[in-house]
C-alpha cells in the first residue's frame, strides 16, 4: 500500500487568527453538493492580511443554510456574534445579510485542493479583537 502525504506550500500557511469584516452573506439557493442538492449560503470577509498582490485577503466561508443548533452556520455564527438563528428563523426574523459589517476573527487554515493547488479556508469564526477592519477590496458583482 503506497501513502502519499500531501503538504501545503509554506507562504501560504497562515497560522494565526486574524481580523476581518463581512463584506457580504450571499443566498447561493439550492446547490447540487456531494450530499444531494442543498441549500447553501456564503460569508464573504476581507481581513487585516494582504495578498501576494498587497492587497487586502477575500476569505469565503460556504455553510448548507440550516439552523438546526448543531448546524456549522448556526455553529459558527453563535460564536462569533452570539446570536441564535434557529431563534430567528421561528419567529421570520432570519436575515443573513445583517451580518455584513459586522467585525470577526477568523483562523484561516491551509487547504489543499485535488489538484495540487492550495487556499486558506475558514475553519473558524470568532469574536472581534480590538482591531477594526475597514472593507475596502470586495464589491459583489450584480447580474
Amino acid at each position: 500500500m503506497q501513502t502519499e502525504t500531501i503538504t501545503a506550500p509554506q507562504q501560504q500557511a497562515w497560522e494565526k487568527i486574524v481580523n476581518a469584516v463581512c463584506v457580504d452573506a450571499i443566498d447561493l439557493g439550492t446547490v447540487k453538493t456531494p450530499w444531494g442538492n442543498k441549500p447553501q449560503v456564503k460569508l464573504m470577509f476581507e481581513s487585516d492580511q494582504q495578498d501576494q498582490y498587497g492587497e487586502q485577503r477575500v476569505l469565503v466561508r460556504s455553510f448548507h443554510k440550516h439552523t438546526h443548533e448543531m448546524s456549522a452556520l448556526s455553529i459558527a455564527v453563535k460564536s462569533w456574534t452570539g446570536r441564535n438563528l434557529g431563534d430567528e428563523e421561528a419567529i421570520g426574523a432570519l436575515d443573513l445579510s445583517t451580518l455584513i459589517g459586522q467585525q470577526a476573527r477568523l483562523k484561516p487554515q491551509p487547504t489543499v485542493t485535488k489538484n495540487g493547488g492550495s487556499f486558506d479556508k475558514i475553519a473558524e469564526i470568532l469574536p472581534p479583537g480590538t482591531v477594526e477592519v475597514q472593507p475596502w477590496k470586495y464589491h459583489r458583482d450584480e447580474e
